[in-house]
């Protein structure tokens, strides 16, 4: 019986800790199990599969189209940088990357004409230096380009989508919400502020610009993302985090928790967001939804859920009962050893003072 505890165990413990790091909020098996609407959990499956719980809360949401974030800048924030004459470069005082302020000296030339003093060419705005075209020692004739440099506190944001009927909602004036690689733990807010009417015959991809206001001012061209644009007014709408939900094709639900009891609720959803999901029925507020271990639940079955007590309680009864027999066993033979000698003993003593 021990044999068979440990196997089952062991079994159990790898399937708690399956995949809870998965992008759980759609699972495509969740019907194959026939998972019990009701059911409870004990302290050491509660362990083994982390969970962990939200409120069901009401926040404000509108619905959004998700796009392809690509950053660009504005065209009348970008200068280069450039001699009015013939010269060599002596010094260059600033780096790729660097933040400069107007007024700033960036390169000292030496003019290849005699009795000239060496000229300094200074930054004529605030901004990030973007590339360097030339080097130390190098000998530039008039408008050749040392260096770009761009205001990057105000960027724009390209946003690209397949040809859809979303083109429609879509606005001048809409509040977006961008998502750069680069930055995944930070949020970029702007608005619409041009859409191109046209979509592109190779790819049949459509694009719209929104203008950010940057916090970091060091954001470069070229970087990608995801944007969300909002396409209707927000409105409080009762939510729960997008790893709470469970299903597929239209059908979904989700488990909820009350100390140790765990309920499989069906739920109809209305918007999604990137990390709350409108709940339009089957929940109330301040209920709790599992959030983290949800996504094993769905797969155990009545059986696996009641089983593992009762493997628990067959083990407890086994170790009691080899106890017990153990003890009793010893007692046993202990009493009849100490007997026996006892008997043993007073004989012979018998037997010797007859002599």
């Amino acid at each position: 019986m021990n044999f068979i505890f440990i196997i089952y165990f062991s079994f159990f413990s790898i399937n708690s800790f399956s995949g809870p790091e998965h992008d759980h909020g759609e699972g495509a098996f969740s019907d194959e199990v026939m998972t019990p609407k009701q059911f409870k959990i004990n302290d050491l499956q509660f362990q083994n599969l982390n969970i962990q719980s939200k409120k069901v809360e009401t926040l404000e949401l509108s619905d959004s189209f998700e796009m392809l974030a690509f950053t660009e800048l504005l065209p009348n924030k970008q200068i280069t940088i450039s001699p009015k004459f013939s010269g060599k470069i002596l010094d260059i005082n600033v780096k790729v990357g660097q933040k400069i302020k107007k007024g700033k000296r960036l390169v000292t030339l030496k003019p290849i004409t005699i009795a000239n003093k060496n000229i300094q060419l200074s930054s004529p705005i605030d901004g990030l230096v973007l590339r360097q075209f030339a080097k130390i020692g190098d000998v530039l004739n008039p408008g050749d380009i040392i260096l770009e440099i761009a205001d990057t506190s105000k960027i724009l944001i390209r946003g690209v989508a397949y040809e859809t009927p979303e083109i429609e909602k879509i606005k001048v004036g809409q509040k977006v919400e961008v998502h750069l690689d680069i930055f995944p733990n930070k949020v970029l807010a702007g608005v619409i502020s041009r859409i191109n009417p046209l979509i592109d015959p190779e790819n049949r991809t459509f694009s719209v610009y929104a203008l950010i206001t940057s916090p970091f001012k060091n954001i470069r061209p070229g970087l990608q993302g995801l944007m969300e644009v909002f396409i209707t007014k927000s409105k409080p709408v009762l939510v729960i985090p997008k790893k709470a939900l469970l299903g597929s094709f239209g059908s979904y639900f989700v488990f909820t928790i009350n100390g140790n009891e765990v309920e499989k609720k069906e739920v109809n959803i209305g918007v999604k967001k990137r990390h709350h999901v409108e709940i339009l029925s089957g929940l109330k507020s301040n209920e709790r939804v599992i959030t983290n271990g949800n996504y094993q639940l769905q797969f155990l079955g009545v059986q696996e859920i009641n089983s593992h007590d009762h493997e628990k309680h067959n083990h407890e009864d086994h170790e009691k009962h080899n106890h017990e027999d153990h003890e009793k066993h010893n007692h046993e033979d202990h009493e009849k050893h100490n007997h026996e000698d006892h008997e043993k003993h007073n004989h012979e003593d018998h037997e010797k003072q007859k002599k």
